[in-house]
């Protein structure tokens, strides 16, 4: 099956890992959703949520809702399986894929978000431009899931999010390979889009960012200010630049 999260046996991620200290805020990893509860002692809330799918077994919102419920509850994995399944009964809905990608957002679920918004682009690229609330959320999600080392054998979506929408497929590639410890690819993918797009304001956060991880801090320093002072930059992108900024020595 083509598409995010497609059916596949998911493998145990990396086991060697460059020790690459994060910045506390934004972390570069995937949220942890809070923790489970046995497995014989589902939240009565996931129960109901699980009675009224089997009631509308076609209906893509109830799928959803039971996907979030699992998600709220610590539940990740079964959330990302209902999330499929969702999305395979939605797929031709639009409106259904961006309320599904904006309730995962809202959660800091960023492959979960990446996913939707991926089919979003899918879906309209095709036909038209896609509307700039939703490119601005997808590469937000996009760039905060890269660290995850899921995005290489679980999730494998870089792929196709560089066909979708290159630069900010390069962009998830140098930082995916940053934080996975190979300095050199993310380099080399860091200049590629930064031929592609000179003034991509995601590239720009990237290369300020591994600039302050490297404690180059008067390089970042000098990246970081116009990002921040940029009211035409992304919020998102302002609001993670001054984090980094005040975290500078």
């Amino acid at each position: 099956r083509d598409g995010p999260f497609a059916d596949q046996e998911p493998e145990a991620p990396p086991t060697q890992v460059v020790d690459v200290p994060p910045p506390e805020e934004p972390g570069p990893e995937e949220p942890e959703p809070p923790p489970p509860r046995p497995e014989d002692e589902l939240h009565p809330e996931v129960e109901e949520a699980i009675r009224r799918t089997e009631e509308n077994p076609e209906d893509p919102f109830v799928h959803l809702e039971l996907a979030l419920m699992f998600w709220d509850t610590g539940m990740q994995r079964p959330a990302y399986e209902t999330l499929l399944h969702a999305a395979e009964l939605g797929s031709e809905d639009i409106d259904f894929l961006i309320h599904a990608g904006h309730e995962f957002h809202a959660r800091e679920a960023w492959i979960a978000s990446s996913a939707m918004f991926l089919r979003v682009h899918k879906r309209i690229g095709i036909r038209g431009d896609v509307p700039e609330e939703i490119v601005m959320n997808f590469h937000e999600a996009v760039y905060m899931a890269a660290p995850n080392p899921e995005l290489e054998v679980t999730y494998p979506l870089i792929e196709e999010i560089m066909r979708i929408d290159q630069p900010i497929g390069l962009v998830a590639q140098a930082r995916h390979a940053f934080y996975n410890g190979r300095f050199d690819e993310a380099q080399v993918s860091l200049n590629k889009v930064k031929q592609l797009e000179p003034h991509m304001y995601e590239a720009a956060l990237l290369e300020a960012e591994m600039h302050f991880i490297e404690e180059r801090f008067d390089a970042a320093r000098l990246q970081l200010q116009p990002l921040m002072a940029d009211l035409n930059a992304p919020e998102w992108i302002r609001v993670m630049a001054e984090v980094f900024f005040n975290q500078i020595p």
